[in-house]
């Protein structure tokens, strides 16, 4: 081990020995690091290095000397100490005035104080500006909700215009049995009664109601718990949404759909003899 190795392992054994008469002695006295801490106007963190011998933690090595006389001054103990090599130097540096420390000390608290209240004051505006976002949310879920009606009106109309090549055949030749159902001559027309379709909504649907003169009846998104009624003439080409949210009577007598309501979009026709 070289001579400078030597010299550097005793200074740190030392620091060491010097640190634990530190703790030592606070401890005899019934103080804490943080009590300490108040009053030499250091933070906690010297406090612990001190004790630990950890200078090499501690920012400004040179006021190394003054804050520990300044330790010893707040139990009167610096005479019991003066064997130590950093308590016998006579440099100015080393000494640290206790006024000037709780200057350092005060501004280093108004800076805190000064980074919390910024801390603060960002939450605030971060919390302000998710509330905006919240407010600005529920004002769009309530435009959604108005507007509601027509939204659903669109998707159940895309539904209807997906369904498959086998029910846009079923549904042409429906419609081409209505076409050959209408009445032909005005006579007809004159004396042919008007029939009446009876509509309870137990749910939401959407509905589109065409009679056998070609009349689009209603076409539209309705709410739960409506009852409608139009006068037309049979055979009634029915399109639902939701077929089994909606009863059906046609000139008072109920109509049978139990065959219609195993698909979400259904197509038929009420003919005559309510089949």
């Amino acid at each position: 081990m070289s001579e400078i190795d030597s010299v550097k392992t005793q200074e740190e054994a030392e620091e060491i020995v010097l640190g634990k008469k530190l703790r030592l002695l606070r401890e005899s006295r019934g103080y804490s690091i943080e009590d300490v801490a108040g009053q030499i106007y250091l933070d906690s963190s010297l406090i612990r290095a001190l004790e630990l011998g950890q200078y090499s933690k501690i920012p400004s090595e040179s006021f190394i000397a003054g804050y520990i006389r300044n330790y010893l001054k707040l139990f009167d103990a610096v005479s019991e100490f003066r064997r130590f090599n950093i308590l016998k130097t006579n440099s100015l540096i080393t000494y640290q005035n206790p006024i000037v420390l709780k200057k350092a000390y005060v501004s280093n608290k108004i800076k805190k104080s000064y980074l919390f209240k910024l801390t603060v004051v960002a939450i605030s505006l971060s919390s302000l500006t998710y509330f905006e976002v919240e407010y600005g949310l529920l004002n769009e879920i309530k435009k959604l909700s108005i507007n509601n009606k027509t939204e659903k009106n669109k998707l159940l109309e895309e539904k209807i215009e997906s369904v498959d090549s086998n029910d846009v055949i079923e549904q042409q030749q429906t419609k081409s049995l209505v076409k050959k159902s209408i009445p032909n001559t005005k006579s007809n027309q004159t004396i042919a009664k008007v029939d009446s379709i009876h509509l309870h909504f137990t749910n939401d649907s959407w509905i589109q109601l065409i009679d056998a003169t070609g009349r689009k009846l209603i076409s539209s998104f309705i709410k739960s718990g409506k009852t409608l009624e139009f006068n037309g003439k049979l055979p009634f080409e029915v399109t639902l949404g939701n077929s089994r949210a909606v009863k059906i009577k046609v000139n008072g007598h109920d109509f049978n759909q139990s065959n219609y309501t195993n698909k979400e979009i259904t197509h038929f026709v009420i003919n005559n003899n309510l089949n």
